[in-house]
Parts: C-alpha cells; sequence; structure tokens
C-alpha cells in the first residue's frame, strides 16, 4: 500500500499524522528538485535556438542527471514559455532497464502529441519501445542511442502539422471587469467554485499603467498598478507563473502600459492585493488578448 493511501485509510490519528509528515518531506524534496532541473531544462531548451530567433518547432530535452519523477511538470513549463510541444527525458530508474529514457511530453493546442508519436513510431519502426497519451499530453521510451533519431522525426512531424496560426500564442480572456464588481465577496465566491478542463475560470483582462516592479525572492515579480480610467486606484499584482528570464527582463517603464490578465483580478480585503494574479503582459507583446465580455 502506498503512502498516500494508507495516510486516508488509517484509523490511527498517530499514524495519519506520521505518514503526512513524511508525504510532506517527499513532496518537499521534489519541488527542490523540480526547481533546479526546470532551470536546466529551460537553459538547454533556450540553447537550441539563437537569442531573437524563432524556437524550433518541437522542443526534445535530456540530462543524464535528470529526475523522472517530475520530467512532466518541467516539459509543461517549457511548453509554456516556449509555445511549443516539448519532451523531457530521463533515465529509466527500473533495474536493467538503465540504458533506456522515459520521456514525458506536453504540447499546445492544434498539435495532436499522442498522433505525432504514432506517426514517428511508423516512419521509424523500433525507435520508440512505448508511447501513449493523448492529444496535450503523452509519453514514451526510447533506446538512449535513438534519442537523436526521435528528436529528428519528431521536428519533422511538427514541421509538417504545425502552422503560423497554430504557433500563434493566444490568450482568452473575458475582457475588463466593471469597477462595480472588483470585490472581495466576489473573489470569495470565485474561488469557492470547482473550475476544469472546459469550465476554466474566468479570466479577466485590463489595460493598466506600471508604477513600479520588483522581484521578490528572485522567484516573483511585484507589480504595482494603476486602473486606466478615472478611478486611477493602485493593487498590488503578483504574477506568479513567470519564468525566471522574463522576470529579470521586466516590463515596460513605469509609464508603460500593459495588458494584465488575472484569474479574479479583484482587491482583496488587505491592503488592496490582487488576489491570484497569473500573468502580466505587454500590450505590445506576441501574447493576443482576446477580450469577450460576459
Amino acid at each position: 500500500m502506498t503512502l498516500g493511501i494508507e495516510c486516508l485509510l488509517t484509523d490511527d490519528p498517530a499514524r495519519a499524522d506520521e505518514l503526512a509528515r513524511t508525504l510532506d518531506g517527499i513532496n518537499r524534496d521534489r519541488r527542490e528538485i523540480e526547481g533546479d532541473m526546470r532551470e536546466q531544462a529551460m537553459a538547454i531548451a533556450e540553447s537550441l535556438f539563437d537569442e531573437g530567433d524563432e524556437p524550433p518547432p518541437a522542443i526534445c530535452v535530456f540530462d543524464p542527471d535528470f529526475h523522472e519523477g517530475v520530467v512532466g511538470i518541467v516539459a509543461s513549463r517549457i511548453k509554456d514559455k516556449l509555445h511549443r510541444p516539448t519532451f523531457v527525458f530521463a533515465a529509466s530508474q527500473a533495474p536493467g532497464r538503465e540504458h533506456e529514457l522515459k520521456g514525458s511530453g506536453r504540447s499546445i493546442p492544434g498539435f495532436h502529441l499522442r498522433d505525432a508519436l504514432d506517426l514517428v513510431a511508423k516512419r521509424h519502426p523500433g525507435v520508440l519501445l512505448r508511447f501513449g497519451g493523448h492529444a496535450m499530453a503523452a509519453g514514451c521510451t526510447v533506446a538512449e542511442e535513438h534519442l537523436d533519431v526521435f528528436e529528428e522525426a519528431m521536428a519533422q512531424v511538427a514541421q509538417e502539422w504545425l502552422d503560423a496560426a497554430t504557433l500563434l500564442r493566444r490568450l482568452h480572456t473575458d475582457g475588463p471587469l466593471a469597477p462595480e464588481y472588483r470585490r472581495a465577496d466576489l473573489v470569495d465566491t470565485l474561488h469557492g467554485e470547482v473550475w476544469g478542463r472546459g469550465f476554466a475560470p474566468p479570466l479577466f483582462s485590463e489595460e493598466v499603467e506600471v508604477v513600479s516592479q520588483k522581484l521578490v525572492a528572485d522567484k516573483h515579480r511585484a507589480l504595482k498598478l494603476r486602473h486606466r480610467g478615472p478611478a486611477g486606484r493602485r493593487h498590488l499584482v503578483r504574477p506568479h507563473r513567470a519564468a525566471a528570464g522574463a522576470l529579470h527582463a521586466g516590463l515596460p517603464p513605469r509609464d508603460g502600459r500593459v495588458a494584465g490578465c488575472a484569474e479574479g483580478a479583484l482587491p482583496g480585503r488587505r491592503r488592496g492585493v490582487l488576489k491570484r494574479a497569473v500573468q502580466a503582459v505587454p500590450s505590445t507583446g506576441m501574447a493576443e488578448c482576446c477580450g469577450s465580455s460576459k
């Protein structure tokens, strides 16, 4: 029985507490491994193309020190930043399979990852030892000696299938939120609902002035923004899904205008903090904000 299941099923409070602490330690270790591996994998991915150039049609990353337990989440982070189908590989930890690489992939809308793997398998028999998945996420196993063949084959499929429209990053929003709805009780209502794939939480967008910005703990960019319009009220926004490189690059100057997109971007009860801020993207950037007020 796994630790998680035993923790949920046990009737012994002391045992449950012991298991919960063990699981928390494992999760903290995993997050530390993920953080280190994410930075290394991102550096490898960005080394595949010159600054100012477009990324390759598909990204494939491997390092002998990668841990197979977090390849999926690292692939997702790279895909989010570069907007390309991405596979991250790690050496198998299974006994007798040390020369196999286990990969986890994440895709972008319009590129069916499992079908792409199927085409690679048909064009290059024997390269994929195992594979499976669905449109947006898939896994596969390859022999280490065949990794270069897989990388070239996946890039070829991506080159054939991806067009300019698919490669254009789009951010669909619900448009601006009227001032009368920027209330803490609405924040609580939105956060209390159950959201998921096909039923996404509302995403509001605003054009705002960047009053100030700074790095916090070298991980988050804290922004002071001012809404355009007569109210001119300032709020503190912490976008927590930006990559380290983008954080250090910064947003436009103090008097620049950005399109700020956030889940439930409303003032909270404490010091007017905008809760759950997700992204702040330059209004002149590559991201396309599609507002559709409801």
